[in-house]
This record gives structure tokens, sequence and C-alpha cells, in this order.
């Protein structure tokens, strides 16, 4: 099998209906994970980072990053998402889907080039492969499905130079490779990818090759370096990754290379964390692997004439791209684990073009067919398994927990999917078998402080919160949460030091600012009070609980006004929160604005059908605007919730007896007395409606009780 020159095969190149095919199928692997929440980082990239909320934080993307990462491009993608759809997290899997479908395209693209014959099953398994459901179904993972196309891109611009030697092509193609580099520096070794592009078409690599080279290999050393710089003084944060000696670490890369080739051939039981194995002291079978492809590369080298050619060039795509990131320089995320599926997406190329070879290369082009859309259709059912477990946080950290259950990081984040549903009892087990885990874990501390202070236990959770607070001082969650026990606590002087040491050691920590505003109110100093709710909106105006904080503290003080326009902003911003609309529509009936409030009061109930408050309040509006029979039904839902409602029964009764339905009312009216028989106004009406029916005596002798209790009353 010889090497077909790219050249050969454009007329093989996609056309759209079978285009059109492969983002339908990449739509059905990942429609299960379309809904899916916030995970594992999605925080630090999306929710929590400032520089995504203003023009100001786009410029900052680029010159004054304050990222984990220096992928300027990526985060400017994500700061246009943030604007078009904010918190909303399907248009960001929409996106890596979509992404992930033109990488197939263009991958298809590719394929042909090579004279690849079956390249469009090579773009459907790569579509289907498990191992890309992490880049793809995981929003913060980005980066590796918007690398990829224009990685693709910038490999058939140098297709197209190789054919007719045109700068146009060549400078496309640098251009492509910088975008690519500045939305994931993983696609660093593709110069490397080119020299050895360039050996499969030629069987050698010349100087020229070299040169033209020279700008990728440029733009390869200046971002790579600037990576390293980033991950050493940033993501890392002074943390030291236990990779040993150059033994171990060698050891390491072809143990982590071998596990990525397996789980390439055979995508079963994928975690996002795994379970990592000894590299210290170094032992003798680390070095296995390196062996095996030793052989396999001498082997191949010797056949390198027909198909050994294209083993070397499909593996050594694969094997380039994974190189920066088996050990040879610590990484972040080798603190827990020494592989990450999301790593093999720029690399995963390399065996499917490797298969396809292998495929046509067989006598029976037809059964080589059947059997790629086979495995495509094999692999698609495990991807679609894969991407249901990205539905829900709680799923997708139980599953790791599971199967890893001695991974801390796994609990600990099971942990916090459980305390986002309120399920306090079961996130403090999490919590607990986190710690026990990995007892020096300050997020699991300070986690499991947080929960026992939401269940009750104040004093366990101080305990625990101080004992973060010494182990990383300078952290302003840990001063923030601190501060919510000592409050809770009644220890209000140390309570405000510590929300002040978290706004000092973070100014725009807004979830401190808003604590700090709310002890504030409750202390009854609201001016001040309002001032930290306004700085903390000048930071991020979308949050709905400091509008609604900042309203409550507004109306304290009589500022109606003001206050009714955020508690507008508090509805608006948390469309389904039942509370905001509850709140706005309480501020509408004191601005006078019933009928805008009967609106906001239906839109809570909708929302939440057993809200007493909600209901009972509609019924009173809606008594007030005279439409009585309308009030009834949710009057009854009240004294369906709560049979003993004093106002249910109470109001209820004046609502029948408007109504006309006197004899109805009657029990209702007795079941208030009987609640509370020292209530004047119910004595008074419950004597107009027996007066109504002729009931005179009884009538009286209510109305004369009603004079006891109230001497004002006039006489009858």
């Amino acid at each position: 099998m010889t090497a077909v020159p790219p050249a050969a095969t454009r007329d093989h190149e996609p056309v759209w209906p079978a285009a059109a095919l492969l983002i339908v199928v990449a739509l059905l692997v990942y429609w299960p994970a379309l809904g899916g929440g916030w995970l594992w980082d999605d925080n630090v990239d999306l929710t929590d980072n400032l520089l995504l909320r203003d023009w100001r934080g786009l410029g900052k993307i680029w010159f004054a990053p304050t990222t984990l990462d220096y992928y300027p491009l990526k985060f400017t993608i994500q700061w246009i998402q943030w604007q078009l759809w904010g918190d909303n997290v399907t248009g960001y899997h929409l996106t890596n889907v979509a992404l992930h479908g033109c990488g197939g395209i263009l991958l298809w693209r590719v394929f042909a080039r090579l004279g690849l014959r079956f390249a469009w099953c090579g773009a459907l398994l790569f579509i289907v492969h498990p191992l890309a459901v992490e880049s793809v179904a995981w929003i913060a993972e980005l980066k590796n499905a918007l690398s990829l196309p224009p990685l693709l891109l910038a490999l058939l611009a140098w297709f197209d130079h190789e054919e007719n030697r045109d700068h146009r092509t060549y400078w496309r193609s640098i251009a492509w490779f910088l975008a690519a580099m500045l939305c994931k520096s993983s696609v660093v070794m593709f110069p490397v990818t080119l020299l050895l592009f360039a050996w499969w078409k030629r069987g050698r690599i010349a100087g020229s090759d070299i040169r033209m080279l020279a700008p990728f290999f440029a733009i390869a050393l200046v971002l790579g370096i600037v990576t390293v710089w980033f991950q050493s003084t940033r993501a890392l944060d002074g943390e030291s990754v236990a990779l040993g000696g150059w033994f171990s670490r060698l050891g390491l890369a072809g143990s982590a290379l071998s596990f990525y080739a397996w789980k390439a051939v055979w995508p079963a039981g994928l975690l996002p964390i795994y379970p990592q194995w000894q590299i210290t002291p170094p032992s003798l079978w680390l070095l296995g692997p390196w062996a095996m492809m030793a052989g396999l590369t001498a082997w191949s080298w010797t056949r390198r004439a027909a198909w050994g050619r294209h083993v070397l060039f499909g593996g050594g795509w694969f094997f380039l791209h994974l190189l920066p990131f088996v050990g040879f320089v610590p990484i972040s995320f080798m603190r827990f684990t020494w592989v990450m599926d999301h790593f093999t997406y720029v690399a995963l190329p390399g065996l499917i073009g490797l298969t396809l070879a292998g495929a046509q290369a067989l006598p029976r082009p037809h059964f080589a067919l059947a059997g790629l859309i086979a495995t495509a259709a094999l692999l698609a059912g495990i991807a679609r398994d894969d991407a249901a477990r990205y539905r829900a946080a709680r799923v997708f950290w139980q599953h790791a927990a599971t199967h890893h259950d001695q991974s801390a990081i796994a609990h600990n984040n099971l942990g916090r999917a459980l305390a986002d549903d309120d399920e306090w009892s079961r996130a403090l087990g999490a919590f607990e078998e986190a710690l026990r885990l990995d007892p020096a874990s300050f997020e699991a501390r300070l986690n499991l402080g947080n929960t026992l202070r939401k269940l009750g236990r104040t004093a366990e959770s101080l305990e625990h919160l101080q004992a973060a607070v010494r182990q990383k001082p300078d952290v302003a969650a840990a001063h923030h949460t601190l501060g919510l026990t000592l409050e809770a606590l009644g220890r209000i002087d140390e309570a405000k030091a510590s929300y002040q040491r978290a706004l000092q050691l973070d100014p725009t920590y807004v979830v401190a600012m808003d604590s700090h505003g709310q002890s504030l109110a409750r202390a009854g100093r609201h001016a001040e009070a309002q001032d930290v709710f306004t700085a903390a909106l000048r930071s991020n105006p979308k949050l709905p609980e400091v509008h609604h904080h900042l309203a409550m503290s507004l109306n304290a003080v009589g500022k109606t006004v003001e206050a009714l326009s955020h508690f507008e902003a508090a509805a608006r911003l948390a469309p389904d929160s039942a509370e905001a609309h509850n709140n706005l529509a309480a501020a509408l009936v004191a601005a006078g604005r019933l009928e805008d409030a009967v609106g906001s009061f239906e839109r809570a109930v909708a929302l939440r059908g057993e809200f007493i408050d909600a209901r009972l309040n509609l019924g009173l509006v809606l008594r007030q605007l005279h439409r009585e029979q309308e009030a009834v039904p949710h009057f009854e839902a009240v004294l369906r919730a709560q049979p003993r409602s004093l106002r249910g029964h109470y109001h209820l009764a004046v609502a029948l007896a408007a109504n006309g339905r006197l004899n109805d009312a009657i029990p209702h009216f007795e079941r208030a007395l009987q609640i509370d028989p020292n209530h004047a106004e119910i004595h008074e009406k419950f004597a107009e409606a027996l007066a109504a029916i002729g009931r005179k005596s009884e009538a009286s002798t209510h109305y004369a009780e009603a004079r006891r209790l109230n001497p004002a009353l006039p006489a009858r």
C-alpha cells in the first residue's frame, strides 16, 4: 500500500447532504447532554468570570488576563456566548456540538485529501467516538472543540501550499495555526506533524521544509512557554505535582501514552478522573510501553515503503499531540489523575486515519465499509450513554465516585452537586468521605464546614472553617463562609471582620458583598447596606438575589419607588423564581398597582402551586379589585394546605359572602372564630352575614362582641 498524494482525490471531498448527516449524528449522540448544567471548572470559565461581563473584560482577555490559562480566542468566544445567552446552558452545549460537527466535516476533507477511500466513515467515527464526549459534553472543554477546526484548516491550507506553492495559502496556514494555538495550546506539536507529513509524502525531510515551518515553530515555542508559565504560576498556584525524577516521568509518559492508545481502541469504562498508578519509586514495568512503541516503530520503519509509512504518520499524529500532556511537564490536573480523556481530542484523528488506511487495504471494500459502519454504530451507543451522564452534575459525579471510590475530588464534587440541589444531609456524607480520603483537602474542609452550618451544626462548622482559614488564609471564600457561621452564632462583629477580610482579598467578590450587606441591613444600618449592595451590582448587575436584598433594604426605609425597580430586576433576572415574582407583586401592591400585582402573583403560583403566601396574597388583591369569584379558589387552596389558617377561613368567608354564597360562608366564619375568638373584624363580618340570611339574634350577639373588642365601632 503506497501513499497517495493529497491532490489526487479532490473529487471525493465533502458534499452538503452527507456533511449535514454528520451534524445530525452529532446531535443525536449528544442530545442527552444538551440540557446538562454547569460542571467542574465551568464556574471558573463562565459563571464566576468577571471578564465576560463587559467590554473592558474583552480587552483584558487579550492584554491583561486574570484567567488560569492564556487562551484569549477561546475566552473571546465565551465572552460572546455570555452576551448571547448568559447562564442558559443550552446555548453553550449547542456551540460545542456544532464545533464538533464542523471538526468532523473538516476531518472528512482532510482524509479525502490524503487519499483515504472511506473518508466520510472516518469523520463519522470521530463524531461518535466516546473519547470525544468529555470535550463536547463538558462546557468548559470548549477549547478542545474550538481548537480543532482552525487546526484542520491550517492543515488543508498547507496541503494547498504543497500543491501550488502559493504564498497566500502558506500565510493562511500560519494564521489558522495561530488561531488554533490561541484557542488551546494542546495543538503545539502541529509543526512537528507537518514535518512528518513531508516525510510521508516524499520519503524525506528537506532543509526547505524546516525553513518553511520556522514561523510555525516560533508560534508553538512562544505560546508554549506562555502556557507553561500560566500553569506553574496560576493553575498550580504554588502547589507541587509529585512526578518524581526523570526516570519516573519517562515511565509515566510511556504508561500514559499506552493508556490513551488502549482507550482509543477500546473506549469502555471512561471516567472524568482515573486512579493514579504508582510512578515513585520508578519500576522497570513502566518502561514496557516504550519498548513496545520502539518495537512497533522499528518494524514500521523497515516497511516504510509500503504500509509502515502510514503507521508512522497516523501513529505519529496521535502520539505527538499527546506528548505535552503525559508527564514531562507538570500540569495542574496531575495533582489528582495522570490522564484525562479530553487530551485525546486532537490526537484521535491520527488513529482513525490509520484505521481507514487499513480498511482500504482489505481485499473486499464492501466488507470493510460494513465493518466501519458497524463500529460507528457501536461507538455511538457508548458515546450517547456517556453523554447522558452530563445531564446533571450529581449524575456525573455519582458515576465518578462510584467507579473511583478513592477519589477525594469525585466525592467532594458530588457533595457540591448534592448541596446545589439542597440535599444537605447527603452532601455532608460526601464531604466527610472526601476529607477522610484526603485530610489535607482545603476544598473538602471548606465545603464540610459550610454544610454543617446549613444543617444547624454551627459549632462543628466553626471548627472546620477556622481550620480552613488557617490552612489557606488568602482565600476569600473561606473568610466569607466563616463570616456566615460567626453571624449564625451571633458573633456579629467577628462576622463583619470576616466579610471585610474576604473583600480585601477579592474586592469583586459579590457573594461576600451580598452577605456583608445583609448583615448590615439586619443591624438596621440600611444606608451602609445599600452602598454595599450597589457596589456588588456594579461588579455584576445580573444577580437577582442582590437586587432583592437591596430592594428589601430600600423598602425598610420607605424608598418604595427605588425598591420596586430592584424587585422588578430580580424577577426579570430570575424568571423561574416564585419568590422573586411574589416579592415583586407585594411591592406592586404597596405602590397601588393592583392589576400589575395580580399578574406577578399568578406567575408565582404558576411556578409553585403550593406557594401558600402567594395564593393568599393573590386572593386578597382579587378581593380588593372586587373579583371575589376569582379569589375563592385561591383561599380554598390555602385551606387545603393549611386547614387551620385563620386568614384562609376568614377571607374565604368574606369572598363567598360577597358572591352571595352566604350559607357557604357561615362555616368558615365559625371556624375562624374557633381559631381566634377575640378578632373584632371577624365578629363584625360574621354578624353582617348572619343578618343577611335573617338570623338577627345571632347577628346582634356577634356585633355586640365586635363592639366590646373594638369600642370604635358604631352602635347598631
